[in-house]
């Protein structure tokens, strides 16, 4: 009886799954119709909906309008929790795009802490894709339809990085990460299509601009020439399986608080953003020259889309928020932690994280760009260090410099031709940070003891 009891529970939560798809597939077509259908006529290219990270909702509509210029995009994405309520906002003047954020009709719940969601989007998004996909050729004027991937995968690279790519896949013996660099220059294509296709930037409507900067000046009482700096800071919901920070995290926010007084100190507002909260002493001890979201007493949202996108230099950790900022192709930025060793932004000033072999040696940069480059793969291969507050301090320093003075800042040839031309640092015009050679420089000589000269970098 038992074992047919258990058979029974499941044909019943399996019947009921399947009932609840094709009652929510049927609203989602519904939904689509009412109240998209003049988007769905509209649309030259039609991007379709899937589970997605935040970064994604970012990025893949500019590619898709980079790579499609002046042809309607049509980009469908679902809601997620974690998704930026605002960023659909942004595309608001831009006339050939068009960010529609729709709901899942599933039932979404929580469970003892874990987020359940009847029927899985495993089965539910292919679904509502091909539904969409199809809509689209019965009823639109037969629109180039990709999905998120595609957008990245069926064009090749351009021939300026190709070439050398080509002839690092015919070396013997291979790279060893041959396999990862086509796909991941597909992806870096989007630096090069947002310095050669130059097209209208991502802002916030006006209305909301307002909001936003009428609350900066209140909390600053009324200060004259500010400027404002965003500044993204990142921290896994999720440590490492030791229980150490996971290795994407930026540093501990005390870090940062001496090149926040800098900033403050050379006339910068810093509009905080990311994964830490603003402490009360520090928001107090600053007179309204550093915020977040809730000092602000705005939408946190709202606040964040504003510092990536409006403010006149950023700095951050690598992550979502630098992904938004990528979205003004007109403003160097610095990337702190940098971690991905191949992790790049159009005209980013990085400073990596340090890392050491399991002999407490620095990592030659030849070994950062070449061995280690896809480093998040070889877990274990070394360790690795956040930025100090020394090297934040000594990092911000020189970026605001070559801000307030573009040109200023040395350029270390030596270390950054050690990328290769189809490398995201090549591809998006990176440069390394003054801080970060003078101080690998620094480590390198330390190690010199133990190392060959001619290894130093």
């Amino acid at each position: 009886m038992p074992i047919f009891l258990r058979f029974l529970k499941t044909q019943v939560i399996l019947f009921a799954g399947w009932g609840l798809l094709l009652f929510g597939l049927l609203f989602f077509t519904l939904h689509f119709l009412l109240v998209h259908f003049a988007s769905l006529r509209r649309a030259e290219v039609l991007i379709l909906p899937q589970k997605l990270n935040f970064a994604g909702t970012v990025c893949a509509p500019d590619y898709a309008r980079h790579r499609f210029p002046g042809q309607h995009l049509v980009f469908v994405t679902f809601r997620e929790p974690a998704h930026n309520p605002y960023l659909s906002a942004i595309w608001h003047d831009i006339e050939d795009v068009e960010y529609i954020n729709l709901p899942r009709f599933v039932i979404d719940f929580n469970f003892r802490g874990r987020r359940a969601i009847i029927p899985r989007r495993r089965v539910y998004d292919p679904a509502a894709q091909w539904i969409l996909a199809h809509l689209a050729r019965w009823l639109g004027r037969n629109p180039i339809v990709l999905t998120y991937s595609k957008i990245y995968t069926d064009w090749e690279p351009h021939e300026l990085y190709s070439k050398d790519l080509e002839a690092m896949l015919a070396r013997h013996p291979p790279d060893p990460w041959a396999e990862r660099w086509p796909n991941y220059l597909r992806y870096c294509m989007y630096f090069h299509l947002q310095r050669e296709v130059p097209l209208r930037q991502p802002s916030l409507p006006q209305y909301l601009c307002d909001e936003v900067e009428r609350a900066l000046v209140r909390v600053r009482a009324g200060r004259a020439d500010v400027r404002l700096c965003g500044l993204y800071i990142k921290k896994n919901m999720v440590d490492s399986p030791d229980g150490s920070d996971h290795f994407f995290d930026g540093s501990p926010l005390e870090n940062y608080l001496p090149a926040i007084r800098f900033l403050a100190s050379r006339g910068y507002q810093v509009l905080l953003t990311g994964d830490h909260a603003l402490p009360r002493q520090v928001a107090e001890e600053l007179d309204g020259m550093v915020v977040d979201g809730e000092t602000l007493g705005i939408n946190p949202w709202l606040h964040r889309i504003y510092a990536a996108l409006h403010t006149d230099i950023f700095v951050g950790d690598t992550g979502g928020g630098m992904m938004v900022a990528g979205l003004v192709t007109d403003r160097c930025a610095l990337g702190l932690n940098t971690f991905e060793f191949i992790s790049a932004f159009n005209n980013l000033w990085i400073y990596f994280k340090h890392a050491y072999d399991h002999d407490g040696i620095h990592l030659s940069f030849s070994d950062m760009t070449a061995k280690y480059a896809f480093s998040s793969d070889v877990p274990g291969a070394f360790t690795i260090e956040t930025n100090s507050e020394d090297e934040i301090l000594e990092a911000v320093r020189c970026y605001v410099e070559e801000m307030e003075n573009p040109g200023s800042s040395e350029i270390d040839p030596a270390l950054e031709g050690l990328w290769p031309s189809y490398s995201g640092f090549k591809v998006a015009n990176c440069h390394i940070s003054p801080a970060y050679v003078r101080n690998y420089y620094r480590k390198k000589a330390l190690d010199s003891a133990s190392q060959p000269p001619e290894k130093v970098i």
